[in-house]
């Protein structure tokens, strides 16, 4: 079943409302910013995706609505994995290069995975001699090791031997 842009769609006025929403929660419910924003990012893989990706890459993205469908389906995958639940299916992402499917599969979503379940593990590597895997790796340690993810996440951690760019 085809999904439509209206269905799924992200525009940058909705992105502003939603992070003015935030900011109202906070002042009129009085919580602090670092549960908030704990609470949102474990409960949806695309709004941690939209915090953190500063420290993927400075520039503000194109929220087109193929990235809130991905997350989406990322998401579900991490949901089962964490109630321990058999796999229906697998998932197959096929858009074009440069569409963000390596940052958001390879980059976040490993973080994403270990805010949900801290004894995640995982393992990134490509099929060609270059280095690929070891950017995805530096960028998932970018965001782990960013300030504010330590702030929110001040238990989860790279153990020292892991905190490597390869072997």
């Amino acid at each position: 079943m085809a999904t439509s842009k209206a269905e799924y769609g992200l525009g940058r006025k909705q992105l502003m409302n939603r992070r003015k929403q935030k900011e109202k929660i906070k002042t009129n419910m009085g919580i602090n910013e670092i549960e908030l924003i704990r609470g949102i990012c474990e409960d949806s893989f695309f709004e941690f995706l939209v915090e953190f990706r500063s420290s993927i890459f400075p520039e503000e993205p194109v929220w087109n609505w193929h990235i809130e469908k991905i997350c989406e389906e990322c998401q579900s995958l991490i949901d089962r994995i964490v109630a321990k639940k058999k796999r229906k299916h697998d998932l197959l992402i096929n858009v074009p290069p440069g569409s963000t499917k390596s940052t958001i599969v390879s980059v976040a979503l490993p973080v994403f995975a270990m805010v949900k379940m801290p004894s995640f593990r995982t393992i990134v590597g490509t099929h060609t001699f270059n280095p690929l895997g070891l950017n995805l790796s530096r960028l998932s340690r970018n965001i782990m090791k960013s300030e504010k993810f330590m702030d929110v996440w001040p238990n989860i951690r790279l153990s020292e031997d892991q905190d490597t760019k390869g072997y």
